[in-house]
């Protein structure tokens, strides 16, 4: 029997900003019926989470929200489950941070824009995807610019310019890319495009605007930090690690305390005294900064940070000591799991299990920047990293992103077709259309020949 099929399907138009873009929201819609009609999901499995007024608070597409939904989603996944998770909206790319240098070798982290810019970055995404099982099958769907990399496959099945000239590709994309640096639209094949994605300084000018701050690319990761707390990411959590701040602005390890923090808003919970999550997430945030350590230790006194993140991890897990593809049956619980990997790394433990697991270091890992498993994941991005994917505003219709339109326009023709053949069909829907954009199959030889989706 297979398992089940669920999907969180996102969309940012940024209202009132800038930034704006018009398609993003009825890409979920577009992406909605296409699960439905020609993949077998059933509409209740499917999590819509749009900025344009159609949905409540807890799923407008916030950097918090975004995470809260895909952590539950792969969290609570099994075996032979179906996964999809699709993004419509800006990317961008951040410097770095120093700790990052020998992992990205452009010296930038690709991120994904939620509508508040409470950016989510490469290394969140591949710690939220860790906690899949094998045997689960997730595809994830960038529709935007700086998409590439985001699972950090080594294997990519389809990559480069449509007709493999490369100079060409590049003369072909330079208006495309002034336009992207000036924010302007251009017209391709008759109809406005407008570019998905937002360079670093028109990040930092929507924070300042969101925050009331002063920001510049250079504090972007504090007024994340800072202002966002504990519904931050990853960058967020480096600061805090790094300051030695917490979001109320203390000093002397608080940061570390914000980090549990963190964790515990992840699963809609915070530290406490009235037991539960709380009090154990309070008790790590102790025996972080030097007090006692939660009473399920069994790691003596010599574990450290890692030792502390392994008994909260044995004390949320009914005793158990996580397993490097920790995806429990615990609900709320095994969420923990992709946050615990980013604490324990930047506390120095390595891999999400902690330095004294062992099974630190497996494919599995939860390590930031580290690389999952070639088998866990199949992505789909929106173009090359040189290159802009479009936001196409047809006269008299729908507005829409020219990938998430391709997709479906071949689905339409061969709903059985491979991820190969929906890529490569793509391809030749945006060159027939006149897009430049070329998007890219970053997975396994073996599942680039796997039917789509399911």
């Amino acid at each position: 029997m297979g398992g089940a099929k669920k999907a969180v399907l996102i969309g940012c138009n940024y209202p009132g900003t800038k930034a704006s873009l018009e398609g993003c929201c009825n890409d979920v819609d577009i992406m909605s019926e296409v699960l439905q009609r020609y993949k077998g999901f059933d509409e209740s499995d499917i999590l819509v989470l749009k900025d344009d007024g159609s949905c409540s608070d807890e799923f407008i597409p916030t950097g918090a929200n975004i995470r809260k939904a895909l952590t539950k989603l792969c969290s609570e996944a099994e075996e032979d489950d179906i996964l999809f998770i699709h993004f419509s909206g800006h990317g961008t790319q951040v410097p770095a941070d120093d700790d990052d240098d020998d992992e990205e070798e452009d010296k930038k982290d690709e991120a994904i824009c939620p509508t508040d810019m409470s950016l989510i970055v490469d290394d969140d995404l591949r710690a939220i995807v860790a906690a899949i099982p094998d045997g689960c099958r997730l595809t994830l769907v960038t529709d935007c610019c700086h998409s590439g990399s985001m699972l950090d496959h080594s294997e990519v099945a389809i990559e480069g310019s449509k007709d493999g000239n490369d100079t060409s590709s590049l003369l072909q994309e330079s208006a495309s890319l002034m336009a992207m640096l000036t924010g302007g639209t251009r017209e391709v094949g008759g109809v406005d495009v407008k570019n998905r994605a937002l360079p670093i300084t028109d990040v930092a000018s929507l924070l300042g605007q969101i925050t009331g701050r002063s920001v510049q690319p250079g504090n972007i990761r504090s007024t994340l930090g800072e202002f966002f707390g504990g519904d931050a990411g990853r960058l967020a959590l480096q600061y805090f690690l790094k300051s030695g701040k917490g979001s109320s602005g203390m000093s002397g390890g608080s940061g570390l305390a914000a980090m549990a923090g963190m964790m515990a808003s992840s699963q809609g919970d915070r530290p406490s005294s009235s037991g539960g999550k709380g009090q154990a997430l309070a008790g790590l945030a102790s025996s972080l900064l030097g007090g006692k350590k939660p009473q399920s230790s069994s790691h003596g006194s010599s574990g450290g940070g890692s030792a502390a993140l392994l008994d909260l991890a044995g004390s949320l897990l009914g005793g158990k000591k996580p397993q490097s593809s920790s995806h429990g049956s615990g609900g709320g619980s095994s969420g923990l799991t992709a946050a615990m990997g980013m604490m324990s790394m930047l506390s120095g433990g390595g891999s999400g299990g902690g330095g004294n697991s062992s099974h630190a270091s497996q494919s599995t890992s939860h390590s930031l920047g580290g690389r999952i498993s070639e088998d866990k994941g199949v992505l789909i991005t929106g173009c090359q990293a040189h290159e802009t994917s479009a936001d196409v505003r047809p006269p008299g219709g729908k507005a829409f992103g020219a990938l998430t339109n391709s997709i479906n326009t071949v689905l339409k023709t061969n709903p059985d077709a491979s991820y190969y053949d929906v890529v490569s069909g793509a391809r030749t829907v945006l060159s027939q259309a006149q897009h430049s954009q070329n998007p890219c199959l970053e997975c396994s030889e073996k599942n680039s020949r796997l039917p789509f989706i399911c």
